[in-house]
Parts: structure tokens; sequence; C-alpha cells
């Protein structure tokens, strides 16, 4: 299919660029795959969630999920969920980077997995409303 082409394309060329970056950070190669589907994959069915069509982003974050591959590892969780704004599309990253370690006083992100269920629904629930 075009959907999986184009995840197995993404990911051939993302492939050569995990080493040199797992060399010069700190970061392993999975943490590294997690932040690059998160950009790559999750942000096609946020983008959908954003355009008022959770249902449809759940389901297309599940047939791209479905296809595999280390593009497929994060979200652990995605789940649609009735807020006072209307159904989000809450997620839960399937990996951390600890960017909220790192020297500057960085926050965690919203989905990210060290955070409490009901942190990542608060968050998520609120982003782009005042978009």
């Amino acid at each position: 299919s075009l959907r999986a082409t184009l995840v197995r394309e993404v990911e051939r060329n993302v492939a050569l660029t995990i080493g040199p970056i797992a060399a010069r950070s700190h970061l392993s190669p999975r943490a590294i795959w997690a932040l690059i589907a998160y950009g790559a994959v999750v942000s096609i069915a946020e983008s959908m969630a954003d355009a008022g069509d959770a249902p449809g982003a759940a389901a297309e974050l599940e047939a791209l999920m479905a296809i595999g591959g280390p593009l497929a590892d994060p979200p652990s969780d995605a789940h649609l969920e009735g807020t006072e704004f209307g159904p989000r599309l809450i997620l839960r990253m399937g990996a951390c980077c600890r960017i909220y370690r790192w020297p500057g006083g960085r926050e965690k992100c919203i989905a990210c997995p060290t955070r409490t269920p009901a942190e990542r629904i608060a968050l998520q629930a609120v982003e782009h409303v005042d978009d």
C-alpha cells in the first residue's frame, strides 16, 4: 500500500542517521526512533485530531502502527478521551528521552511515559485549544 511504502522509505532514510546521533548524544537508538516516530507518525494523527476528526485520527494512527517497524514504536498507548473540549487523542510515548534531565531545565513532553495518565490527559486535552 502507499501508506506502507511511505513508512518504509522514511525508515530507510532515517536509519542512516540513528548511529551518528546515538554516538553524539546520551540517547539510545530506541529512544531516537521513538522521538522520530512521534514527530513523523503521530503528528499525522494529531493534525487530523486538531482538524476535528479525532476518531479518524485514531484510526489512521492504528493503521500506521499496524505496519510495524521502528516508526511503529510509539505511542505505547493511544486512545480517544472525552474532554470538556471534545474528543481528544491522548498519547503515551513508548520511550522517554529524559529531556527533563538535560541542562537548561526543559519540561517533560506531554506524552512522556513518566507522566501519570491524569497529567497526560490534562495536558493533551487543552493542547491547541487556543490555536
